[in-house]
């Protein structure tokens, strides 16, 4: 499987994997696949870049960032916090209405502060992503920029780990994330 999967990306360690006996001088060269339609880009966008920690994190950025209450925000729910995000970033001027809580208003700020540090942080480095893809024009993203760099044992392990540990890993959060966000639906009072 691992080497079906790395048959695909046209890089130097998959060229060496599919020479013949016969002629050990000529390397055989694997033909990318242009398949994605429309709706496969904006269904890979939408599955992994946007993801789903944009509905898992706020509440547990609220959690942790409960520097000034404790008690107030910990009832809210994770559909009700990410209520609050979405009132807090639409209407600024909910943060400063007088029937809410002092406590609750610094750790939404403090939250927001953390959620904006963190886009940015993000934002870097997709912007290294960009340099990397822009110079190397090889597809396969990090298993093929660690080919570039002939660091094909750190190649193979990422894959590895790729196929193994974090690929499961994204698809099973993924998929915790829609069935709550599913059930909740059938239980949303108006």
């Amino acid at each position: 499987m691992l080497f079906a999967h790395a048959s695909r990306y046209r890089s130097r360690i998959c060229k060496i994997m599919t020479t013949s006996k016969d002629e050990p001088n000529e390397l055989e060269t694997v033909a990318p696949r242009n398949k994605m339609g429309l709706l496969g880009a904006i269904s890979y966008i939408i599955g992994n870049i946007v993801g789903a920690g944009i509905f898992i994190t706020p509440t547990t950025i609220l959690a942790n960032t409960n520097s000034a209450a404790s008690s107030n925000i910990q009832l809210y729910s994770a559909y009700m916090s990410s209520h609050i995000w979405l009132m807090a970033i639409a209407y600024p001027q909910f943060l400063f209405k007088k029937n809410i809580d002092y406590k609750i208003r610094i750790q939404i700020g403090l939250a927001l502060c953390v959620w904006i540090g963190t886009g940015v942080i993000a934002m870097l480095g997709s912007f290294s992503y960009i340099e990397l893809g822009t110079a190397i024009h090889e597809s396969g993203c990090d298993f093929a920029y660690a080919c570039y760099v002939k660091w094909y044992a750190l190649a193979f392990c990422y894959m590895c780990v790729g196929c193994l540990v974090h690929y499961p890993a994204v698809v099973a959060i993924q998929a915790q994330t829609f069935s709550e966000y599913f059930l909740w639906a059938g239980y949303c009072r108006l």
